[in-house]
């Protein structure tokens, strides 16, 4: 942890400790390289153990679509719908993958919806902060800036070298 994710790293562990009690959604963004798998995966991991009983769905936004686009072709939208808004905690990565995937985009924006309404925790990451995803829907951008959005920078050299001590 160091400057350039102290606030998401806060974020994340708020989001283990007190699921879905906390800025829902959680919303990481950030270049490549900054960390944003690495604390969702630690989030996953996280939930996995403070909720075992809990059912936690972890998924990149590219097996969301290719789960939801033959689901749709074959009558099978209740099963698809069932394994992703009946969970305890939903965590995608990858988010910008659904760029210009309307009807994906509003399948997301529906299970976002009936997460939310149950108050499940749902964190996401994406390449840019949701505002300046021009492609994504405004009524998915507006859900998604309405919890905690925080932006990762590369790490500074002290953040560097602790993670190749620690590696």
């Amino acid at each position: 942890v160091g400057p350039c994710n102290r606030a998401a790293h806060a974020s994340a562990v708020s989001a283990v400790e007190a699921p879905g009690q906390g800025p829902n959604p959680l919303v990481l963004h950030g270049p490549v390289g900054t960390g944003k798998t690495h604390l969702l995966e630690g989030i996953y991991a996280g939930l996995r153990k403070e909720q075992p009983e809990w059912r936690v769905v972890f998924a990149t936004a590219e097996e969301f679509t290719n789960r939801f686009l033959p689901a749709m072709r074959l009558g099978k939208l209740a099963s698809f719908r069932k394994h992703f808004r009946e969970c305890d905690a939903l965590l995608i990565d990858d988010l910008n993958f659904l760029a210009s995937k309307r009807a994906t985009q509003e399948e997301f924006l529906h299970t976002f919806d009936a997460l939310q309404a149950e108050g499940r925790q749902v964190v996401v990451t994406c390449d840019c902060h949701p505002r300046l995803a021009e492609v994504f829907l405004p009524e998915l951008t507006d859900r998604l800036v309405g919890g905690a959005v925080w932006g990762l920078m590369q790490p500074e050299s002290a953040t560097r070298l602790a993670l190749l001590r620690a590696k």
